[in-house]
């Protein structure tokens, strides 16, 4: 399965119930910061993002594509953490 954007990924996260705590925080690391404006803020670079990336792909036997790793590498962490957290109470709702 070839992951291509944001959405996708979170749907794939959440329906094989993978952590984002697992993910970022035991995987590589990161101690979170509710002010940070991306990765790199909660002190990540791009290679532990990859590493992330390569985990899941594993984990989920999917390809996530270049362009979509770009896009994580940039985007907001606390953006992503909730809009997962959004999808799992739409998901317990039925919705």
């Amino acid at each position: 399965m070839i992951i291509n954007d944001i959405k996708e990924l979170r749907g794939l996260i959440s329906k094989n119930n993978i952590s984002f705590e697992k993910l970022f925080f035991n995987k590589i690391g990161l101690e979170w910061d509710y002010n940070a404006k991306c990765f790199g803020d909660l002190g990540a670079d791009d290679l532990d993002i990859i590493e992330v990336i390569m985990y899941l792909e594993q984990e989920m036997d999917c390809h996530i594509t270049d362009k979509l790793g770009e896009v994580i590498l940039k985007m907001n962490p606390n953006d992503l953490i909730q809009s997962y957290i959004r999808d799992i109470k739409l998901k317990e709702l039925g919705i």
